[in-house]
């Protein structure tokens, strides 16, 4: 059945489901089509990829990129390589029956993470989300290093077990924030 749809593949997604939301609230259908996708999508127990493009503006580069417009409506949803759609594709679905069959073959998710706890993402630890630490040589606020700090390649994940013991793959912090994509993957 993954055969019907249209084959575009976003970084990382050949045998995942990869799913770019939005946790912004400015247009209420959107966050809650988004809201609703991700809770259809959590039902079925799979590993998912979610991309937040209000909290990561490279993922709304990469699927204007993918879709080869800059007008791009979230929530998308892609299985393995091929765009199943948004809200209402998955919606119906769902209500056929039929997307748990798309589904087929990817890892199933384990419930919670003990890092973010499911948020997936963490404050960053040197200036819990400010941006500014002391430098204490200057004797001033200063930007943080670490949460702006590009560590990390952009695009590609790479594993790191976190002191707590999660498995969780880092992207590219933004803004006081450390962004994880949390693989519950058993």
């Amino acid at each position: 059945m993954l055969r019907l749809f249209e084959k575009k593949c976003p970084p990382g997604g050949e045998n995942t489901v990869v799913v770019y939301t939005t946790t912004l609230r400015g247009i209420r259908k959107t966050f809650e089509d988004c809201n609703n996708v991700r809770s259809i999508i959590e039902s079925h127990l799979v590993h998912v990829l979610e991309r937040d493009i209000s909290m990561d503006s490279g993922f709304k580069e990469e699927i204007r990129g993918l879709m080869g417009t800059k007008d791009v409506k979230v929530p998308l949803v892609f299985v393995k390589g091929r765009l199943i759609g948004g809200a209402d594709e998955i919606v119906k679905l769902e209500e056929e029956g039929k997307l748990g069959v798309l589904f087929d073959g990817i890892p199933t998710a384990l419930v919670g993470c003990q890092g973010c706890a499911g948020m997936r993402f963490v404050m960053c630890m040197e200036c819990n989300g400010s941006c500014k630490v002391l430098d204490e040589g200057q004797k001033k606020m200063v930007k943080c290093g670490r949460s702006r700090r590009q560590i990390f390649n952009s695009r590609s994940s790479f594993f790191y077990f976190a002191k707590w013991g999660s498995k969780v793959g880092f992207r590219p912090p933004s803004a006081g924030l450390v962004i994880l994509d949390c693989f519950f993957s058993s």
